[in-house]
C-alpha cells in the first residue's frame, strides 16, 4: 500500500539530501592559458584516451553499453506488454 508514495517521499529526501552534500563541492578554477591551448576535440580525444588506459571505467562503460543495449527494447514495449496484458494501476490513473 505505500509502494509509490514511499517511493516518492524516499526520491524527495534523497534530492535534498544531494542538494545539501553539493553545497560542499569545490570546483578548482583553471587559467585562462589553460583553456586556450586545448580545443573541444582536443579535450574529447583526452577523454577517450584516459578510458583507455583505465581498466576500471573501460569496464564500467561496456557493461553499461551491453546493459543499455538488451534492456532499451524491453522499455520501449513495456507499455504496449502492460496494455495487452490489461494490467490497471488505479493509484496512478493509469488504465
Amino acid at each position: 500500500m505505500l509502494g509509490a508514495p514511499l517511493a516518492f517521499i524516499i526520491n524527495g529526501v534523497s534530492y535534498i539530501i544531494s542538494a545539501v552534500m553539493e553545497m560542499f563541492v569545490e570546483i578548482p578554477q583553471f587559467s585562462q592559458e589553460t583553456r586556450k591551448n586545448k580545443t573541444v576535440l582536443k579535450n574529447f580525444a583526452e577523454g577517450f584516451r584516459y578510458i583507455r588506459q583505465a581498466k576500471f571505467i573501460k569496464a564500467i562503460f561496456f557493461t553499461f553499453s551491453v546493459m543499455t543495449f538488451f534492456t532499451a527494447p524491453m522499455i520501449i514495449y513495456l507499455k504496449q506488454m502492460t496494455i495487452k496484458s490489461k494490467l490497471v494501476c488505479k493509484f496512478l490513473s493509469y488504465h
